[in-house]
Formats: structure tokens, C-alpha cells, sequence
């Protein structure tokens, strides 16, 4: 996946966790964008803790939880700083909501097979 420039990057919290090893992953989108997020129906100290497990720091995700809110979390504040917005989603609703929101949609579990996540 070409995560090249300036990239804020949101993943599906449903999605990450399917994996065998999610650590490996986030690790990998991590070292590659500039902010990443991990949205989803979750509190944030369920985010927070997947980030710790994983020695990764999740930069946002959903107060109050949500997709639609992580994604909103997402989004510079600087009028200086325009990144790329990618939201790696689940599914039909995921990339609706992106779409809607002005982020570039991708299906995470391509993604994975892409990049070779089991």
C-alpha cells in the first residue's frame, strides 16, 4: 500500500484484531505514516492497551467511541498541516462513512493479504 508523503492513517479496530499478530502490523503502519489511529466501538483504554502490548503509540481514536468520531479525532487542527487522510475499514459501512467524512477509503483485510498480516 503506498503510504507515501504525509499520511494520517486510521485502521479499524475490528480489523487489527483478527490478526495473528496485530503488534506486527501496527508496528509496521507505524514506522510509515505520520499519525495513526485505531477507530472503532471500543473505549480508548481498550486502544490505549492494544497500543502498550504492542510497544506502539496509537496517536487517536474515538472519544466517545465511535468510528465516525476516531475519524474526526484524525484530523489536523493546523491549517498549515494537510495531510493524506487513509482509513483502512471493514467494510460497506467503513468506506460510506469515509467517503463522507473526506478520507481516502482502503479495505483493510486486502490490505492485510497485501502486506502479507496473517
Amino acid at each position: 500500500m503506498d503510504l507515501k508523503g504525509e499520511v494520517n492513517l486510521a485502521v479499524a479496530y475490528d480489523g487489527i484484531v483478527e490478526l495473528d499478530d496485530p503488534g506486527f502490523a501496527l508496528n509496521d503502519l507505524k514506522l510509515r505514516v505520520d499519525e495513526l489511529g485505531v477507530v472503532g466501538n471500543v473505549k480508548p483504554y481498550t486502544v490505549n492497551d492494544l497500543g502498550r502490548r504492542h510497544d506502539v503509540h496509537i496517536d487517536f481514536y474515538g472519544v466517545p467511541p465511535g468510528k465516525k468520531n476516531g475519524l474526526e479525532s484524525g484530523v489536523a487542527d493546523d491549517p498549515n498541516h494537510d495531510p493524506r487522510y487513509v482509513f483502512l475499514g471493514t467494510g460497506r459501512r467503513d468506506e460510506v462513512l469515509a467517503e463522507k467524512l473526506g478520507w481516502e477509503y482502503h479495505d483493510f483485510y486486502e490490505v492485510a493479504e497485501e502486506e502479507g498480516w496473517e
